[in-house]
């Protein structure tokens, strides 16, 4: 048995008890024909019960209300966006929270388009990022070949210094031993002649 159940039974015991108190202390405290005790027993129970009645009704009634209330702020949780005045009207809730639950769908669609219309931003720059990095890598590439070609060039061009400088250095060898023949020819043309 639940709680709700539990206080239920105990509104009606109250209810239910304070008619039999109110009973017996009229018929026996009561100098009143019999009628008229009787009318008031009557009068009292209705007073009693009629009242603790139309809450316990009201008291259901309103709770299926609310537990059309829940279904339809389940709804709205889940994101289901897609209903009408008319259901926001049948859950039974006041005019005020009915207007605030309008607001509160339309803020949500609002949201929802804004953050769909970001996301399609998001994926444009994403798409335009991409496009210019895969440029930026293409001409990197171009550039890291042309670096390579000129490192190259370069290694060429040493190698050819390295090997003209040889070059010279046998010229020079090579004069130096020409110019001693040179020199000693001429010593010897000298000598012969003197």
């Amino acid at each position: 048995m639940s709680a709700r159940q539990k206080r239920e039974r105990q509104v009606w015991m109250l209810v239910g008890s304070s008619v039999i108190v109110f009973t017996v202390l009229t018929m026996l405290f009561s100098s009143a024909p019999f009628g008229q005790r009787m009318l008031s027993i009557l009068f009292a129970a209705l007073s009693v019960g009629g009242p603790s009645m139309f809450f316990l009704w009201r008291r259901r009634h309103w709770k299926g209300e609310r537990g059309q209330s829940a279904v339809l702020l389940g709804r709205i949780a889940s994101g289901d966006l897609a209903f009408y005045a008319e259901d926001i009207r049948q859950t039974g809730m006041t005019p005020e929270i009915v207007a605030a639950t309008r607001a509160l769908v339309v803020n949500l669609e609002r949201t929802v388009s804004r953050f769909s219309q970001l996301s399609s931003d998001v994926r444009a720059a994403s798409e335009q990022l991409i496009g210019q990095a895969r440029s930026l890598s293409r001409a990197t590439s171009g550039q890291a070949s042309a670096a390579e070609a000129t490192s190259g060039s370069l290694r060429e061009i040493d190698d050819s210094v390295q090997n003209m400088r040889q070059s010279m250095d046998a010229l020079s060898s090579n004069a130096e031993e020409t110019s001693t023949a040179a020199t000693q020819m001429l010593a010897s043309i000298q000598e012969a002649s003197g």
